[in-house]
C-alpha cells in the first residue's frame, strides 16, 4: 500500500516527463494488482 501512496503522491507533487509518469503509473497498477491478489487470498483463507 505504501508503494501506491508514494508513487501517487510523487506523480501529484513532482514535475516529471511523460516517460517517468508512465513508469510511475505502471508501478501503481502492478502494486494494486498484487494488493488485490493478497486481499483475495486472505478472504479465501478466512472461509476455511
Amino acid at each position: 500500500m505504501a508503494v501506491i501512496k508514494n508513487y501517487a503522491t510523487m506523480m501529484r507533487d513532482v514535475d516529471m516527463d511523460k516517460t517517468r509518469r508512465e513508469e510511475c503509473a505502471r508501478t501503481i497498477i502492478a502494486a494494486s494488482e498484487r494488493l488485490d491478489t493478497l486481499v483475495a487470498n486472505i478472504l479465501k483463507l478466512n472461509k476455511l
